[in-house]
């Protein structure tokens, strides 16, 4: 019943606005802390303000299917109908890359240590699994050699659960019975990053992400954008606090200022005071041939969004995702259904002997 009022919600506009109403009748609080976050103090006073507001946002969730920190994000109060159905929610953004790929692939791409084995060569450090006591063994040979290490949580995203242990002071059966403790993830040997991405934010990996497109005839590039943690945080991640920034494909320059998830704008870091706009990402040509490599390795998933770390040894690949947000691009560019529906909904079978290109004309100008 739940999939069919939604389905319904979708397509009409009445039902939609008749379901919001309803909704808000019944005392829907689910926003609060948007309104805290979004809109300033002086007009959460203004109660009919924050009635009709509460209400486009509820009718936005359901006819657009825009969760409320996207309505924010993306300035839904100031546009058209016509503006809005331009955008992909996170929810339909899901269904949609669902289909880019079969189940099995998605399940590589989904799981850290299943794509790792799969795209080694792009990691280009130690990683391994544990997830029972059976793995103690692996975990002080590489405790042996890796004094400092990345936990993550093996089927997790958006930075969930990722910390760092510096073992100088621990010895192996502490740090494995901590980790152990957490559930099924992955260790892996820390990144050095390069100080030309480090003077962002040092106490984080700052790192670029690609989103690759396979169609019948090319693997092309239609957006990047740089991130970087903030404050203490050891990821990147937008969810954790992190900022991004868009970057024009075809140059490899940062476009934009920052964007940090609260909805503001920065031109410089909140913390290290790097400038974001005209930051020229170092070896972005080879960038891009890596992840369109790494794209032709992979032909069994048409969409894959890949974070790349820059070490003193050169790119090396952080993670892919199978899901990877729309929100980086559409916050600075506006919505991208148009682009899905050209590039991305392409779903004939790639072949070896076509084309491959990092960025088409039409998705660099854009």
């Amino acid at each position: 019943m739940k999939e069919m009022l939604k389905a319904l919600a979708a397509r009409s506009r009445l039902f939609s606005k008749c379901l919001a109403l309803a909704v808000y009748a019944v005392g829907y609080q689910d926003i609060q802390q948007e309104l805290e976050t979004f809109v300033e103090p002086a007009k959460r006073t203004d109660r009919r303000y924050v009635r009709r507001l509460t209400l486009d946002i509820l009718f936005s969730e359901l006819h657009y299917q825009i969760a409320p920190s996207e309505y924010f994000w993306y300035r839904f109060e100031d546009k058209s109908d016509r503006e809005r159905r331009t955008y992909i929610g996170d929810a339909e953004k899901n269904t949609l890359c669902a289909q880019m790929g079969d189940a099995d692939s998605a399940a590589i791409l989904g799981n850290k240590y299943a794509c790792y084995k799969y795209f080694k060569e792009f990691y280009r450090r130690d990683v391994i699994r544990v997830s029972s006591q059976e793995d103690k063994v692996a975990f002080t040979d590489f405790f042996s050699r890796h004094r400092a290490c990345i936990v993550k949580p093996i089927d997790q995203s958006g930075g969930t659960g990722i910390y760092r242990i510096d073992a100088e002071s621990k010895n192996a059966d502490e740090c494995f019975q901590r980790i152990l403790a957490g559930g099924p993830c992955v260790v892996e040997q820390c990144i050095e990053q390069s100080d030309q991405m480090a003077r962002f934010h040092p106490q984080s990996v700052n790192t670029v992400r690609i989103a690759t497109v396979r169609s019948s005839k090319r693997i092309s590039i239609p957006f990047s954008v740089l991130k970087a943690g903030t404050g203490d945080a050891v990821v990147d991640n937008a969810s954790t606090g992190g900022v991004f920034a868009s970057i024009d494909v075809a140059t490899g320059k940062v476009q934009s200022d920052g964007f940090l998830k609260n909805g503001s704008f920065c031109q410089v870091h909140p913390d290290s005071g790097c400038r974001f706009y005209g930051f020229q990402v170092p070896y972005w040509q080879e960038l891009l041939n890596l992840a369109v490599k790494a794209a032709q390795t992979f032909p069994q998933y048409n969409y894959i969004s890949w974070d790349f770390a820059l070490t003193d040894r050169g790119w090396v690949m952080v993670e892919a995702n199978s899901r990877g947000e729309f929100a980086a691009f559409q916050v600075f560019h506006g919505g991208i259904r148009e682009l899905f529906t050209e590039e991305f909904q392409e779903n004939e079978k790639y072949s070896e002997d076509e084309t491959c290109c990092a960025g088409s004309t039409k998705l660099q100008n854009l």
